[in-house]
Order: C-alpha cells, then sequence, then structure tokens
C-alpha cells in the first residue's frame, strides 16, 4: 500500500471552509491525533520500525509521537563526548551507515537483500555523543498488551532495570537515570508537516477529509468561535458518517486486504536488526 502527504488534504478541508480559514479559525493542532484515529480506526496503519535515543531525566523521557508497539528497551553507555553540547531528551538520532553488498534502496520499511551489510553508527542529533554495550531491560508487566509487539525483546529480559510505557501522559518511565534507547513501531510521519502518511486512496482520503472539518466544526460549536455552525455541523456530520461508511466497506474488500496485509509485513523487519547482529537499521 501506497503512503503519501497529507498536505494536499489539508489544502482542500482549508479551501471547503476558506471563508473561516479567511478568519484565522482553522488550528491544526490536533490534525495529527485525528489523523491518527481515523487510520487506526480504520485498521490501515502501516508500521515502520522507529528507533530513538533519549536521556533520561528524573527517570523520565518523552513517548515519541508516532508511537504504536515497543519492540525493546536498551539501556545505553556513553564512550565519547566532545565539546559541551547540551543533549535534549527524546532527540531522534542520526545515522552514520558504511554500506557493502548488494544492497537497494534503504529505508525503514525496506527489507535488506541477504548480502547486504550495514555496518551503523549512532549519533544523537545535534550533539557529539556516542554510545556502545547497549543492555536489553524490562519491560514492566504493567504495560498493556495492545501496546506490546508480540515479538517483544523486553518481555524476555530478567533485568533488574525496566521501563514503563503511558499513552495517556505520553512518557516512558524507568528505574534508573541515563541514556536509553527505545526500539518501537511506528506510524509512518510525513517529514515537511510531522503529521502520519495516509494512503494513496480516494475513499479513505474522504472519510478523512470529512472527519476533520467534522471535529473543527464541533470544536467551533463548543467555544462559540463561529455563527450558524449547527446547519452546517449536521449536514458534515452526515456526509461523514456516509464517507466512513463506505471506507469500512472497503477496507473489507479482497483486493484492499491484500494491500493491507503487504503492509502489516513491515512489522516484521525488526527481527533482522537485533543489536547483536551488527546490522542495524
Amino acid at each position: 500500500m501506497i503512503f503519501v502527504s497529507p498536505q494536499s488534504l489539508i489544502n482542500k478541508v482549508r479551501s471547503n471552509l476558506k471563508s473561516f480559514d479567511a478568519a484565522g479559525l482553522i488550528d491544526e493542532g490536533d490534525f495529527y491525533d485525528w489523523i491518527k484515529y481515523i487510520l487506526t480506526y480504520l485498521n490501515v496503519s502501516s508500521y515502520c520500525p522507529q528507533m530513538a535515543i533519549m536521556e533520561l531525566r528524573n527517570k523520565k523521557a518523552a513517548l515519541p509521537s508516532n508511537f504504536a508497539y515497543v519492540y525493546a528497551g536498551y539501556e545505553l553507555q556513553p564512550v565519547t563526548k566532545l565539546g559541551n553540547s547540551h543533549l535534549i531528551g527524546g532527540s531522534i538520532i542520526t545515522i552514520e551507515k558504511e554500506v557493502t553488498g548488494n544492497c537497494e534502496t534503504i529505508t525503514p520499511c525496506t527489507e535488506l537483500e541477504e548480502d547486504c551489510v550495514i555496518n551503523t553508527k549512532y549519533f544523537v542529533e545535534g550533539s557529539n555523543m556516542k554510545f556502545a554495550n547497549p543492555r536489553l531491560i524490562r519491560l514492566s508487566p504493567q504495560v498493556s498488551h495492545v501496546m506490546v509487539d508480540g515479538e517483544c525483546l523486553s518481555l524476555s529480559s530478567n533485568s533488574r532495570k525496566e521501563f514503563f510505557i503511558s499513552r495517556n501522559s505520553k512518557t516512558i518511565t524507568t528505574n534508573f537515570d541515563g541514556w536509553f534507547m527505545f526500539m518501537y513501531y511506528g506510524f509512518p510521519v510525513e517529514e515537511e508537516t510531522g503529521l502520519p502518511a495516509i494512503p494513496e486512496n480516494e475513499i479513505i482520503q474522504e472519510a478523512i477529509e470529512y472527519y476533520l472539518m467534522k471535529r473543527i466544526m464541533e470544536l467551533w460549536w463548543l467555544n462559540s468561535s463561529a455563527p450558524d455552525l449547527e446547519r452546517r455541523l449536521a449536514a458534515v456530520t452526515n456526509t461523514f458518517d456516509e464517507k466512513m461508511g463506505d471506507a469500512k466497506l472497503w477496507v473489507q474488500t479482497p483486493s484492499f486486504q491484500t494491500l493491507l496485509n503487504l503492509g502489516h509485513r513491515r512489522r516484521s523487519l525488526l527481527d533482522k536488526y537485533q543489536l547483536n547482529t551488527k546490522q542495524y537499521w
């Protein structure tokens, strides 16, 4: 399944509500959560393996915004520091790769050829820090199973150190301070907007479009931000119900399920990138 930027859809929403947009009433602050909700509700999300290195402050760090399922957590030991750069917890790492063998274009969501070897060095973004000797730590048994990948490595760890994940507070909590590497499956995010990428499918995109308009107008109505909303909100809600019904029927079709299964297969790609293999992504 092909995923694309939601920007053209957002532009369409602004065009549909252009008189309100001209008055500065459209706030995109909630678009990320709204788009992710529809993708999750329709079960059309495709998950890519992701990694973040973060500094734990008071045994806490921010949960990546595109988090879907946890795969593993590692305690890290810094081995080199040059200068006095200030390190910000939750920064996504930058990667230097030395590639040998028969390697196609490499992205977090593509498989490697059997003879493709990647030697990778990891650095926290904007810093001069390097890490070594990652130690697998335990995932707290109190973490809801709906957030845990079926092959999560940290489930089998006997480490005394552990981490806990909370979607509500959007935090990772541990019983230690220091540096932490978080391996997880996340929603693909479009780089320019920072919003979830959406399927290149007109039926699903129309459901997302009308859901965004419905939620925007609901907030206006609750906050008395715009006049004469009842009739317009009712019309948009009725159209959304129709579009969502079409989308729910479409995602159950055999042709769409085939595409969906190809996307969900990406979740198995982390298996070959365990830290002891020297083949990271």
